[in-house]
């Protein structure tokens, strides 16, 4: 490794919102320097801090003085003083309209796609007037789908697919499952339409084995689709399968209790949720909208048609009626979880920054 490896990542919200840009920064931060990298991760300050999971301590943080007014403004002022200081061999870019345009142009960034152009098109707008603005800048995709997407606004820019990595360490199998003779589901996500807990449920209220389920749904947001959900479990009366758990943060200690993710999203632009269930073992059953078929396989999930209840019957007969299906499938989940593993990523971005 040369004289120079150190690696600025900016990431604008990190102490302010829990998304997975958020949990993606830390992660691959800690992958670079578990590599050897020195990591500098800059961020805005605020008044309540919000918590995306532990931060390594061999990270170093950088934090812009919260301004209720001009912060981008104020932010791209100690950006530039700090990368004077800092002098990284590349910088790794999560947006480019909080300010990033007005960065040094001939330093080397990458630039992380982490929605498809489909979900954000004003934003993708601005990226397709301004990346021309950076002299060195390679785009990294984290799908297919948000590779092919992208692809008519950022013109000649070199792009490259990385799917996000996964804490494999974090993210285990474990011997203690909840114990109730049941299959246990459980659907983590944010309170979103788009995510889709609302066809798990109808697709339980005319399942005839409902009574051999045991759902659990872990989440909040949106409260109109939060009291929609209650209203469908009351609807069919199936308070005693189906419960809302509320948001937690230790998910990677909650999922590996239970026997199945179910996870009948769309919109997504990768699908950690997918990859994280995985590496604990759990069989996936998933919406078969992009960019799900790019991760999914037969050997260790289903993937169907959301509205078809048919199909997620058919998958839970399956898992009920064989139970050394289940004990195949999570095996074979967990072994393919590996490839999307936090230690094999970071050896593709390592590639760029050389």
């Amino acid at each position: 490794m040369g004289k120079n490896n150190r690696i600025v990542i900016i990431c604008p919200y990190l102490f302010r919102l829990t998304r997975g840009i958020e949990r993606f920064c830390i992660s691959l931060s800690k992958a670079f320097v578990d590599k050897g990298y020195d990591v500098v991760i800059y961020a805005w300050g605020t008044i309540k801090e919000a918590s995306c999971g532990e931060i390594d301590k061999r990270i170093k943080i950088r934090k812009v003085p919260y301004c209720r007014w001009y912060q981008e403004k104020i932010a791209v002022l100690f950006y530039r003083w700090w990368l004077r200081q800092d002098n990284p061999k590349a910088t790794i870019l999560n947006f480019l309209y909080h300010g990033e345009t007005s960065l040094p142009r001939r330093r080397k960034y990458l630039y992380v796609l982490h929605s498809p152009a489909s979900q954000i098109p004003g934003r993708y707008d601005f990226v397709k007037n301004h990346i021309d603005i950076f002299e060195d800048i390679h785009v990294v995709a984290i799908s297919k789908m948000v590779e092919e997407e992208a692809r008519p606004y950022v013109g000649n820019t070199p792009m490259t697919l990385i799917y996000n990595g996964t804490d494999t360490q974090l993210f285990r199998p474990s011997a203690h499952k909840i114990q109730n003779g049941k299959l246990n589901i459980i659907t983590a996500a944010a309170f979103e339409e788009r995510k889709g807990m609302h066809y798990m449920i109808e697709a339980l209220a005319d399942y005839p084995n409902c009574n051999r389920i045991h759902y659990d749904i872990y989440g909040s947001g949106n409260l109109e689709y939060g009291k929609y959900l209650k209203s469908l479990i009351q609807k069919y009366h199936l308070e005693n399968v189906v419960h809302l758990k509320g948001s937690i943060s230790n998910i990677s200690e909650i999922e590996p209790q239970y026997d199945l993710l179910a996870f009948l999203s769309k919109g997504e632009a990768f699908g950690l949720a997918i990859t994280e269930a995985m590496a604990c073992g759990l069989p996936v059953l998933s919406s078969d909208l992009p960019p799900f078929p790019e991760i999914m396989k037969s050997d260790y999930g289903y993937m169907v048609n959301r509205k078809d209840k048919k199909a997620i019957h058919d998958c839970l007969n399956s898992l009920l009626n064989d139970t050394e299906l289940l004990r195949t499938k999570s095996y074979a989940a967990r072994k393919a979880s590996e490839k999307f593993s936090w230690d094999r990523i970071v050896n593709q971005y390592i590639e760029l920054v050389k």
